[in-house]
């Protein structure tokens, strides 16, 4: 086009199409959710109408990231991106049902837990359900039971509430107590505070997404106020508000992700303003909020632990001893939290009879946080990798050994000598597999020497500056998720505010490839038994799907460094 403008009027114009098209295929998200209800059929639930929406509304969003975003420079106005992104979530949030989550209901519960004078970390689920089957069958008999009072507190709640009972009734994962933290344990009690016991399950529901969609709405204002510090252009901001997977995860799942998220992004916020203040007392101000806020990030959720070191490096970097004068009320609020959690980790909840002995005094109340780490793997490709080539196959509990994938191909011999000298070791209280343990040790020592690189990086270069910074938040995060053992899709959500300061846009498309979890699920209802050469559903997902969802981004991404290397010199 000439030099008027009209080319700039166009591509603004097919931004605001693409801006309408993915408040639309929300609406439509929205409307196929109520399929996925709680009581519907698994088998019967519209995955594969789902995953055509998924793609629209992801090609819509690659198509405003890479083609429009670049051309438009500062025409688009940071309040227009922000009504975009509001209107977006508004379908998800008031009309859709969570579509394959449930975690939301331990939100709920810990919540009203916490508002009826009780810790979340007391007592589990199946600790409470087998007190109350307990006062139920002993009702009425010369026997007794002293079942603790704050049992009994949580105990009458359900019987008041019909609402209250149904959210209970279907918390997952009953036989532990809750892993999150304690600053979500505020948020969610807040919710709870401000919604009736007496109201229907719906409104439960609805306020508790709400207040999770209101911290991912100020992710979205954060970001704003950073581009405008940074001056860039606001509507680079599109990279988290109009992601597919972060409306999918948040203002739908109901996850609780976005509050360590915005904490996070409030963390890097505040490092910026120092950076930028030439006033010294305001630097020091502003340094030590960026870490209040970071602390409050990992009370929020741990993952901001891995960026701990980031920030430290940084700090040094920019203030030098200021920055340990910076740390130290974070320090203090750090201390003080872990007093508050300890104590109410430490809490166990007994159940006595009349006639008990010493051993039936204690019941068994599994750590939540424990069992997440020793346990749970989901939609790894990494982990799984490492530990499927740690694993003895005999060893495996269960009546059947477990099948070895494809890719298992250590010695016999080695895994063998591996399984004997990790059994002398002591990994806390929940036992771990050795194979588990071994690919645990073996990650966890990769990604710390990565973010040790990371650090060593922003220690000495020259003058660190934000978008340094930013670049290092970024790649610490894609490196945790990837080599952690659980990696659930709204996870990768944690690294998004930070995605503009990453130099290979290979990373943008990871939010679409990561939706390819929920195939997972349609294989599971579709094919619960072998469908070809003995791969279940559930097993061609984790030892196949997963290399089509991970592998080919790994290697983009790698190429790309190769490339931008070369080019550069």
């Amino acid at each position: 086009m000439d030099g008027t403008g009209n080319s700039g009027g166009i591509d603004l114009r097919l931004f605001r199409i693409s801006g309408v098209v993915l408040v639309l295929l929300s609406c439509v998200a929205a409307a196929v959710s109520h399929r996925f209800a709680y009581e519907t059929v698994s088998e019967d639930r519209p995955f594969l109408t789902l995953t055509g929406v998924a793609i629209l509304a992801f090609a819509t969003y690659l198509f405003a990231v890479f083609s429009l975003r670049p051309r438009l420079n500062c025409r688009v106005r940071s309040g227009e991106v922000l009504e975009f992104a509001i209107l977006m979530r508004l379908p998800l949030l008031a009309f859709s049902h969570p579509i394959q989550e449930i975690d939301y209901y331990r939100y709920l519960w810990d919540g009203r837990a916490i508002v009826e004078g009780v810790s979340p970390l007391r007592f589990s689920p199946a600790n409470l359900d087998s007190y109350r089957l307990t006062s139920l069958t002993e009702a009425g008999t010369k026997d007794f039971v002293t079942i603790p009072r704050e049992a009994v507190t949580l105990l009458a709640v359900l019987e008041r509430s019909p609402a209250i009972r149904e959210i209970f009734e279907r918390i997952d994962h009953r036989g532990v107590t809750t892993i999150y933290p304690l600053v979500a344990q505020v948020v969610f009690a807040a919710a709870a505070l401000i919604t009736p016991e007496s109201a229907s399950l719906l409104s439960h529901i609805l306020v508790l997404r709400g207040v999770l969609t209101g911290f991912d709405i100020g992710v979205i204002v954060m970001l704003i106020l950073i581009l405008n510090r940074l001056k860039l252009p606001v509507g680079l901001v599109i990279s988290y508000a109009w992601c597919p997977l972060v409306l999918k995860e948040i203002a739908n799942g109901s996850h609780m992700d976005g509050i360590a998220v915005f904490f996070t992004t409030a963390a890097f916020y505040a490092s910026i303003i120092a950076t930028q203040d030439e006033n010294s007392n305001r630097t020091i101000k502003f340094s030590a909020l960026s870490w209040l806020m970071l602390v409050l990030a990992i009370f929020s959720k741990l993952y901001p632990l891995v960026l701990v070191p980031i920030f430290a490096a940084y700090s040094l970097n920019r203030w030098k001893w200021w920055a340990l004068l910076a740390m130290v009320p974070a320090i203090f609020l750090s201390v003080g939290m872990l007093v508050i959690s300890s104590n109410a980790v430490n809490e166990k909840p007994s159940i006595t009879r009349a006639d008990a002995s010493d051993d039936d005094m204690v019941s068994e109340n599994p750590d939540g946080l424990s069992a997440f780490l020793s346990r749970w793997e989901m939609n790894d490709l990494l982990f799984s990798v490492v530990r499927e080539n740690l694993r003895v196959p005999d060893l495996d509990s269960g009546s059947a050994p477990r099948p070895e994938p494809w890719y298992a191909i250590t010695p016999d011999s080695v895994r063998r000598s591996w399984a004997r000298l990790i059994s002398h070791f002591s990994f806390g209280r929940e036992p771990i597999a050795p194979d588990f343990a071994g690919a645990r040790i073996i990650c966890s020592c990769l990604l710390g020497l990565f973010i040790l690189a990371q650090s060593i990086k922003l220690l000495f270069l020259r003058e660190s500056g934000a978008k340094d910074l930013g670049e290092c938040a970024f790649l610490t995060l894609a490196a945790s998720w990837y080599l952690s053992a659980t990696q659930n899709p709204w996870y990768w959500v944690w690294g998004l505010p930070f995605l503009e300061f990453a130099r290979s846009r290979v990373w943008t498309l990871v939010s679409g490839f990561a939706l390819l979890y929920y195939v997972r699920f349609w294989l599971i209802y579709q094919f619960p038994d072998p469908f070809w050469q003995q791969y279940s559903g559930r097993r061609f997902f984790d030892e196949v799907v997963v290399w089509f969802e991970h592998l080919p981004l790994l290697l983009a991404v790698l190429f790309d460094l190769i490339w931008r290397n070369r080019t550069n010199r």
